[in-house]
């Protein structure tokens, strides 16, 4: 536990920090593709490795992250940026997406079980 809170921490002060006092945004610039990729670790039995990969242009937000929901899982998401605000500044991205265990998938492929009782398949 106390490798997790000393790599969370640390974590933080090297990639949070910069962000505060870093400078702001030419806003009247054309939107390009913005990507971002992280990884948290998880010093643990068994050692869980969690990337997070998201890219945004203008309102989109697009995420994809791996062992984030459940070890060995697959997940996608799609959003939308609300931002804005004077004095009160605000950024909220609510998400829509789903799931996939690598179990799962490779269940499916293998036994065409689903073949076997699906009305629309004509194999």
């Amino acid at each position: 536990m106390k490798k997790i809170f000393k790599f969370s921490a640390l974590y933080f002060i090297i990639f949070f920090v910069p962000s505060i006092y870093s400078q702001e945004e030419d806003t009247t610039a054309v939107t390009e593709w913005e990507f971002s990729a992280e990884a948290d670790l998880y010093f643990t039995d068994p050692f869980i490795f969690l990337p997070i990969f998201s890219a945004n242009r203008e309102k989109l937000h697009l995420e994809a992250r791996y062992n984030y929901e459940d070890l060995k899982t697959f997940s996608g998401w799609i959003g939308y940026n609300f931002y804005g605000g004077e004095e009160f500044e605000y950024f909220i991205t609510p998400m829509i997406g789903g799931v996939v265990s690598t179990e799962a998938i490779w269940n499916c492929t293998t036994c065409y079980a689903c073949q076997e009782v699906c009305p629309v398949w004509d194999g």
